[in-house]
């Protein structure tokens, strides 16, 4: 599982079609705070990536009972979004 998700995210990274992550005006701009050059659409796709991880984490933390504890994860996916591999891991 983890060499499909890391296909995936390397795929987006380098070989799918556009600009790159470093020249994308529309990351650029979401990246520095403009968000009012941005279509609202894209900022709302944007804020839902963290606010995912939020809702994992209020749906699994309260009846985590298992050997590998979730927080750390929620923790990562926090981070990184919805690239991270627990949400293909441990869906």
């Amino acid at each position: 599982m983890f060499w499909i998700w890391l296909t995936f995210v390397l795929y987006a990274m380098f070989v799918a079609p556009g600009k790159g992550f470093a020249s994308d005006p529309i990351i650029q701009d979401l990246l520095r705070g403009n968000v009012n050059e941005v279509e609202p659409l894209v900022l709302t796709v944007f804020t839902f990536l963290g606010l995912f991880p939020m809702l994992f984490a209020a749906l699994l933390l309260p009846f985590d009972q298992d050997k590998v504890p979730a927080w750390p994860f929620i923790l990562g996916s926090l981070r990184t979004g919805g690239f991270h591999p627990s949400t293909i891991l441990f869906p």
